[in-house]
């Protein structure tokens, strides 16, 4: 993007790009994809995958995004489910790839997490009696014609604020 003089809004993202670190992922997700989930009044998923790339000294992680799909008004549960439960192997994944984190948009103005999104993050989410492990959630949202990245993780502490809204990664 600096190449050719691009913000990271300037930037047209897809599946399978590669990014230097998971948030950044994300972000390229929600820029390409809230707008729409907005427009259609459905949540939109993709997973966020860890690749691993070089051989012994030489190795190196990057992470990518990968097909989006779209679910309910307010899950994309089925879609999770297909990609995590049965390690679904979508169109273009990399090879080394693993699941590292699930990215959602909300409708408009819903800028906090669910129980299920914090459910998944602290490894105690199941779909159909299958458990799926824990991982960082990413969601995006349309506020006050304004787009809000939000991550919530594990790692986060237990006041109410932060299980609720988690941290906030980009404004614009």
């Amino acid at each position: 993007m600096r190449e050719f003089g691009l913000t990271f809004e300037q930037a047209t993202h897809r599946p399978w790009d590669s990014f230097w670190t998971m948030d950044d992922a994300a972000i390229a997700f929600s820029l390409m994809y809230t707008q729409h989930g907005t427009d259609i009044n459905r949540e939109i998923g993709t997973m966020i995958y860890s690749v691993r790339t070089g051989f012994r000294g030489n190795r190196r992680t990057h992470y990518t995004f990968g097909l989006p799909w779209v679910g309910g008004e307010y899950d994309v549960a089925l879609g999770l489910a297909g990609r995590v439960t049965i390690d679904a192997w979508e169109w273009g994944r990399p090879l080394r790839s693993s699941v590292a984190a699930l990215a959602h948009t909300h409708p408009a103005d819903i800028n906090w997490f669910s129980q299920e999104d914090r459910n998944l993050a602290h490894g105690r989410y199941s779909f159909l009696g299958l458990g799926i492990s824990a991982m960082p959630v990413f969601m995006s949202v349309m506020m006050d014609g304004g787009l809000e990245i939000r991550r919530f993780d594990n790692s986060m502490d237990r006041t109410a604020r932060a299980q609720r809204y988690g941290r906030l990664i980009l404004s614009r």
